[in-house]
């Protein structure tokens, strides 16, 4: 993970914070029963960061019945930002991926939303299929494959392929690989059609090795997955029956219609 701003963090709490405000509607004040009814319409890390948010700002005056109003949530904001987050970027130059393993769990999930942010604002000016390209290759420096059973951790190289599709399956991809089904070394050996159920098991097999690699891990994903369409992964060479290294191809379709992704591989000794 590359060293985030302070300021881009900032952003994040104070998106939380509106969420916050928002839930009273014109009400002066957020009960428990205003932000869970919040919490309904927001999702993944949003969701989490505005909930424990709130319950940081409730433990802060925590009496029975208790209710936020705008002045708590503004001196909550500040005392986030200056001793949640701030306080960790010894050197004012961002945050390190050692000073963020440092944070609560509060600065953390700020700092995922943080780069869900940013890569939704970098979404909104890719439309084609080689700068997308490019773009996975560099969100995926540092990260590995090592799913499927392979024997070896490979590097996620990006992939172009500079042709246009109106959708993508087992049989357009073939075609577009040009892999013949009659040689043991080109044929399918594994595809996913739908590649989400992979997603979630290449975050959670990166949770494994703290928040960071996950961060990386899912800011990776939440790209793919906003920027291509039909996203599929494929496991070329029978297994058996062709040598030990099989190419891996993790892929969909650009707005442009281009194949893009990654390409990396396993070993089936």
């Amino acid at each position: 993970m590359s060293r985030i701003a302070k300021k881009d963090i900032h952003v994040a709490l104070e998106r939380a914070a509106q969420n916050i405000r928002s839930a009273a509607g014109n009400d002066p004040v957020v009960s428990r029963r205003d932000i869970r009814r919040k919490l309904q319409s927001l999702r993944g890390v949003e969701q989490r960061l505005t909930s424990i948010f709130y319950r940081f700002m409730d433990h802060r005056d925590y009496k029975p019945g208790s209710r936020i109003t705008n002045k708590d949530i503004e001196e909550a904001l500040q005392y986030a930002e200056e001793k949640l987050i701030d306080k960790y970027d010894l050197n004012h130059n961002g945050l390190s991926r050692a000073e963020v393993e440092k944070m609560s769990t509060l600065g953390k999930l700020a700092v995922e939303f943080a780069q869900e942010l940013k890569q939704a604002a970098l979404v909104e000016h890719l439309d084609n299929g080689k700068d997308i390209a490019a773009k996975l290759g560099e969100l995926a420096q540092g990260l590995a494959f090592f799913s499927f059973g392979s024997e070896t951790d490979a590097p996620l190289e990006p992939f172009f392929l500079d042709k246009k599709f109106g959708h993508l399956d087992r049989e357009v991809f073939a075609r577009a690989l040009k892999l013949d089904t009659g040689d043991p070394a080109r044929a399918i050996e594994v595809f996913e059609a739908d590649a989400r159920a992979f997603h979630r098991r290449f975050i959670d097999n990166y949770r494994l090795y703290g928040i960071h690699e996950a961060i990386h891990a899912g800011a990776l994903i939440s790209f793919m997955e906003d920027m291509l369409r039909d996203i599929v992964l494929a496991i070329a060479g029978k297994n058996g029956e062709s040598g030990p290294l099989h190419p891996v191809y993790w892929v969909g379709l650009a707005p442009d219609g281009c194949l893009v992704g990654l390409k990396t591989e396993v070993l089936w000794t």
